[in-house]
């Protein structure tokens, strides 16, 4: 999902093709401003995608991360999706055949990869989900153990790959704009 940044799909796509070949990216950019008629844009309508491998919508202005999120899982037509913020792109090193080989070989739900440049700052996103006795949510990095040779943990980045039928069974929170992170986890 992108705020109006439409160039960062298209850089997003070409990282794909480029490292992925005939990977499908599903995108939405939220309209710039409401109808004329002061009605917000209608989710569901269809823009000029970036490439023949992709599918770019349409979402009304201020629909949120979340949202769009559940929009975009709900359009996808395979058993895995990859989920991405719009300022990242996929390298020759992004390994999408070693997440997807967890989610199948282990049976997990989510396969999180670690953000290199979070390494090189020494950010550890990646972690336990507690909560405080005045019912916030924290995250805290840790993990319980490992699982086919991955951290077994409570949430990982918005870089992820997930079973589409396990985002659908427990989905965003409509409601949250920004900061659906620890909700969702």
């Amino acid at each position: 999902h992108s705020a109006g940044r439409p160039h960062l799909v298209a850089a997003l796509y070409q990282s794909l093709q480029r490292h992925f070949a005939g990977t499908k990216l599903i995108a939405s950019i939220e309209a710039s401003e409401a109808a004329a008629d002061g009605a917000a844009t209608a989710l569901d309508a269809p823009l000029d995608a970036p490439g023949p491998h992709s599918q770019l919508f349409s979402v009304a202005a201020d629909t949120g991360l979340s949202a769009a999120r559940n929009f975009l899982v709900q359009r996808a037509n395979t058993p895995y999706v990859y989920l991405m913020d719009d300022d990242f792109t996929v390298g020759a090193t992004s390994h999408l055949d070693l997440l997807l080989q967890r989610l199948v070989t282990d049976g997990v739900d989510i396969a999180g990869a670690v953000i290199p440049q979070d390494i090189a700052a020494y950010v550890h996103f990646r972690g336990f989900v507690n909560a405080t006795a005045e019912g916030d949510l924290q995250l805290r990095y840790g993990q319980y153990g490992r699982i086919g040779g991955c951290s077994h943990v409570d949430f990982v980045p918005n870089v992820f790959m997930a079973r589409r039928a396990a985002l659908v069974a427990s989905p965003w929170d409509d409601e949250l704009k920004l900061g659906e992170h620890e909700d969702f986890f």
